[in-house]
Order: structure tokens, then C-alpha cells, then sequence
């Protein structure tokens, strides 16, 4: 049977988790906030979600970005064969 931690290593548990957390709403609110380029694959490479500062790196509109093939952005000669 393990030994049930303290409430000092329950606070200091707490405040790690708090402290992850706020960074985690952070680099979500920069990519909502177009202050990063956020992109998501799906496993066939397929754009699912892109934010529109990602858009403006591919000089597409967001609207031709989304359910695009990401090898359609990439240059034959940089594509693996």
C-alpha cells in the first residue's frame, strides 16, 4: 500500500499543475491570437486546423489552407521521396 502524500506535497502538486495550466492557456491564446503559427495534421497529412498567421507563412487564404494536403505547400525538390 502507498503512503498518501502530505498536504505539503499536495500544495506544492497543486501549484506545479496550476502553473503548467497557465502556461498552457498562454500558447493556446498566442495561436488564437495569430502571435504564433499553429498548424494540425491529420495523419494523412491533410490540413484539419490552421490560424491565420500559419495562412500568411503559406500566402494562401486560410480558406484554401484548411483541408489541403500539406505536401501541396512544400516543394517537390524538399518533399521526401
Amino acid at each position: 500500500m502507498t503512503a498518501k502524500p502530505s498536504t505539503p506535497e499536495r500544495a506544492a502538486e497543486l501549484e506545479g499543475l496550476r502553473a503548467r495550466l497557465a502556461e498552457t492557456e498562454e500558447v493556446l491564446r498566442a495561436i488564437r491570437n495569430g502571435d504564433a503559427d499553429a498548424v494540425t495534421l491529420s495523419t494523412d497529412g491533410v490540413i484539419r486546423y490552421a490560424n491565420r498567421t500559419f495562412a500568411r507563412l503559406l500566402k494562401t487564404p486560410l480558406e484554401h489552407v484548411i483541408g489541403a494536403e500539406l505536401r501541396s505547400f512544400v516543394g517537390s525538390a524538399d518533399q521526401a521521396d
